[in-house]
C-alpha cells in the first residue's frame, strides 16, 4: 500500500479522500489491527491525503480511533442519516403498498418512523425488512417485526433476520432441520455448492437453491 503513495509522480494539486466502507466487515480484530496502522501511517504522512473509515462500533476499531483521538462521527445520530432511512422507507414500503393492493398510505406515518428507529441508522435493515415483508402477508408480519421494545441497532437487525428464518421454517420445518444440519456439519471446512447439499440432504437442488437465496443476505 504504501509502495503505490511513494510511485506517484507528482504531489496530488487537489486533496484525495479515500473512502473504506463498512470495515468491521473486513476479517477479525488481529487482521484489522496491521491495517488500521496503515492507514494511519500513510495519512499522516502525506497531507494530501484523507481516509474516511465506516463501520459499526467494533471494540477494536472503537478503540484504535480513541487512542490516537481521531474524529468520529456516529451515523446512527445524524439527522440527516435519520431523514434519509426514513425517504427509503417511504419508497420500499410504497412498492409493497402497490404489489398488495394495500391503501395508498401504508403503513401510515406512526409505523414509517418506527421502522426508521428500529432500524438504527442502518440501511440493511430497511432492505432486509422490505424482502421479508415481499414474501408473505405485509400486514401481519409488519407487526410481528415492530412488537416489543426498541433495542439497540445490531439487536433489532437480529430480531429481523430471526423472524425471516421463524416464518420460513413453518413451511416446512423437516427440510429446514436438515439444510442447517448440512450446513453446520460441513460449514467449518469448505463451502458445498447447492447440487451437493441437496445430494447430502436428499433434496432436489431446487429446493436448496431456493433456501439459499432466501436466507443470502444472513449467510
Amino acid at each position: 500500500m504504501l509502495e503505490h503513495i511513494y510511485l506517484l509522480r507528482d504531489t496530488p494539486k487537489t486533496v484525495l479522500v479515500l473512502v473504506i466502507d463498512a470495515l468491521d466487515e473486513s476479517g477479525d480484530p488481529l487482521s484489522r489491527a496491521p491495517l488500521l496502522k496503515y492507514f494511519s501511517d500513510i495519512s499522516s504522512r502525506v497531507d494530501w491525503l484523507k481516509i474516511i473509515v465506516t463501520s459499526r462500533p467494533e471494540h477494536d476499531i472503537h478503540s484504535f480511533f480513541q487512542r490516537l483521538s481521531l474524529d468520529g462521527h456516529d451515523l446512527s445520530k445524524d439527522n440527516q442519516a435519520h431523514q434519509d432511512i426514513r425517504l427509503f422507507t417511504g419508497y420500499r414500503m410504497d412498492l409493497l403498498a402497490k404489489r398488495y393492493y394495500l391503501p395508498g398510505d401504508w403503513p401510515g406515518k406512526s409505523r414509517l418512523e418506527e421502522i426508521a428507529r428500529r432500524s438504527g441508522g442502518l440501511f440493511i435493515f430497511v432492505e432486509a425488512l422490505y424482502q421479508l415483508l415481499d414474501d408473505q402477508d405485509p400486514e401481519s408480519l409488519l407487526n410481528q417485526v415492530l412488537s416489543g421494545t426498541l433495542g439497540e441497532a445490531n439487536a433489532e437487525l437480529h430480531k429481523l433476520y430471526s423472524t425471516a428464518i421463524e416464518t420460513r421454517i413453518r413451511r416446512n420445518k423437516e427440510h429446514f432441520r436438515l439444510f442447517i444440519q448440512a450446513v453446520v456439519v460441513v460449514a467449518a471446512y469448505r463451502s458445498l455448492s447447492d447440487k451437493t447439499l441437496a445430494s447430502l440432504i436428499g433434496l432436489e437442488p431446487r429446493i436448496i437453491s431456493s433456501w439459499v437465496d432466501s436466507l443470502n443476505s444472513l449467510l
